[in-house]
């Protein structure tokens, strides 16, 4: 694997400014830390069926709690109904790339994931509403995520 690209801004910014010429409405918003990974995302937890048969299941690990609370209390008031919707989204941190200048192991549709389910708990969004997806990981000091949700307006077909 080659160095990394550091600065994805001018492309990240060419998709923005394309979506915003033809949506009909943005919503922006930022969550101060990155999804968890799906491999971190649940945990083995011993469970009691309704049977009262003890097995191990899994439950979501507090780092998915918090980061789906987070997202439900920046979405609050949005609310999706009608589809298509396109996704930009910005994963900033300054784990991405190595101290040697290469690009660290970190599966970006992990991290997708996460965000769908956490965007769609808070605000109805299902998944098959989101049509146009664009993610961009981004060197940076900070670790955030920035994400841009366009309404392309229509109906769907079928």
């Amino acid at each position: 694997m080659g160095s990394v690209i550091l600065n994805w801004v001018p492309e990240l910014q060419s998709v923005l400014v394309s979506y915003r010429n033809r949506a009909l409405k943005e919503t922006v918003f930022d969550v101060p830390c990155l999804p968890p990974s799906l491999n971190h995302h649940h945990r083995p937890a011993l469970r009691i069926s309704k049977a009262g048969k003890r097995y191990i299941g899994q439950v979501l690990t507090e780092e998915a709690r918090g980061f789906r609370s987070a997202v439900a209390l920046i979405l609050k008031p949005a609310r999706f109904k009608e589809g298509p919707v396109a996704a930009v989204i910005a994963f900033e941190s300054p784990r991405w790339v190595c101290k040697n200048g290469k690009a660290r192991r970190a599966d970006m549709d992990n991290l997708t994931k996460e965000l769908f389910d956490a965007i769609q708990l808070a605000t109805g969004l299902r998944d098959e509403l989101i049509w146009h997806v664009h993610a961009f990981k981004v060197a940076s000091e900070r670790e955030i995520t920035t994400v841009h949700l366009f309404s392309l307006g229509g109906t769907m077909l079928g």
